[in-house]
């Protein structure tokens, strides 16, 4: 009978021992299985993450090798009439030492495609980075047709020849997509000024709807000659409006157009004097004209502001404005909203006159994007 215990105890040893060993096998291979798994997944994440860096670094590098870099100028000059301690970050101890400074002017062409890069700056052709700043000197605007360009003063310490130098395009340092262009393409001013515009709509219907039926764009450029150094010229509606009264006891509404003023070639800073501005008002209104009123010298700009003036006081539909017609209104719904209407078209009729350096005269018209 012990026998028999004995036996039937070894048994269920036996089969518990041959249980345990089937489960483990089971466990075993499922262990492969998701351990091979994990192995599949992450070179599959791998390849992934390779063909997207690929296709980042095809794309990218398109985008830059198909910008185009023109050089307008490159002037050496004494250090302090480079301003290069006017920008972010450049103070006077990081330019010791330096008697001299290198300003370069370009025009880069992004054409139609994206332009925000990770970086751009202008190195030595072996690859030397160098302490460099284009605070307040760069422009940047698209075109009708979606071309994006920008104009850039870059102000650099130290004295260096043009074909010394080459333009670096950074788009983004992980995925290693960075073209440098040599700095060999050169353009004209006359032909930036083609180039580098804004268009007015001089729709006459522009001011009463909310859009015009017709569009009448105007190229404006933004380049001008100014005392014989090409500049780029940006205005747009100044901070100052209000109202006061004139000599003879009339009131007058007026506003502001803002002209900034930067050379693009040479020496960066203040060069127009008070004496050199005038102003000219070809509107035969009596109730309306302009004036000059304030100059104020900035360290990397000149910085001008024509006021558009609208004698008011006297004027029927300023006066009477409660008891006028939609029509003697000209669909506008408040008094400020009419001087606006001939703020704008008195803009059209006004010019800032500057002397071109050429014994003639420069003319910008005051209107402003």
């Amino acid at each position: 009978m012990k026998k028999i215990i004995s036996v039937f105890v070894s048994a269920i040893v036996l089969f518990s021992f041959g249980s345990c060993s089937d489960s483990d096998s089971e466990k075993d291979a499922s262990d492969m299985d998701i351990s091979s798994s994990s192995v599949d997944s992450e070179e599959k994440s791998d390849e992934d993450e390779e063909d997207s860096q690929k296709s980042v670094q095809s794309e990218s590098l398109e985008i830059l090798n198909n910008i185009e870099v023109y050089v307008l100028d490159c002037s050496v000059l004494p250090i302090e009439e480079t301003m290069i301690d006017q920008g972010t970050g450049i103070w006077e101890d990081d330019i010791a030492g330096f008697d001299k400074g290198t300003i370069v002017t370009l025009f880069i062409d992004y054409g139609k495609h994206s332009y925000s890069l990770e970086d751009r700056l202008i190195t030595t052709t072996d690859g030397q980075e160098l302490l460099q700043t284009s605070y307040d000197t760069m422009w940047s605007d698209s075109d009708e047709d979606g071309s994006v360009w920008i104009v850039e003063r870059i102000r650099i310490p130290g004295e260096y020849d043009i074909a010394d130098l080459e333009f670096k395009l950074i788009y983004d340092d992980d995925y290693d997509t960075t073209v440098s262009k040599p700095l060999s393409n050169t353009m004209t001013f006359e032909e930036l000024s083609e180039k580098c515009y804004w268009q007015e709509d001089v729709n006459p219907n522009w001011e009463d709807a909310e859009e015009a039926e017709m569009y009448n764009p105007i190229h404006r450029t933004y380049i001008y000659k100014i005392k014989g150094r090409y500049c780029m010229v940006d205005n747009a509606f100044g901070d100052s409006s209000g109202s006061k009264s004139s000599s003879d006891g009339t009131k007058i509404e007026y506003g502001g157009i803002d002209f900034e003023i930067i050379p693009l070639e040479g020496s960066i800073g203040s060069f127009i004097e008070e004496a050199d501005i005038q102003v000219e008002s070809g509107n035969t209104e009596t109730y309306m004209w302009s004036e000059f009123h304030e100059y104020e010298n900035r360290k990397t700009n000149d910085f001008i502001d024509v006021r558009i003036c609208c004698k008011v006081s006297d004027a029927d539909w300023y006066v009477n404005w409660d008891s006028l017609t939609e029509e003697e209104r000209q669909l506008k719904s408040s008094v400020d909203d009419l001087i606006a209407k001939y703020f704008r078209y008195e803009a059209r009729e006004t010019f800032l006159l500057l002397p071109d350096g050429e014994g003639g005269t420069t003319r910008i018209e005051c209107v402003c994007r």
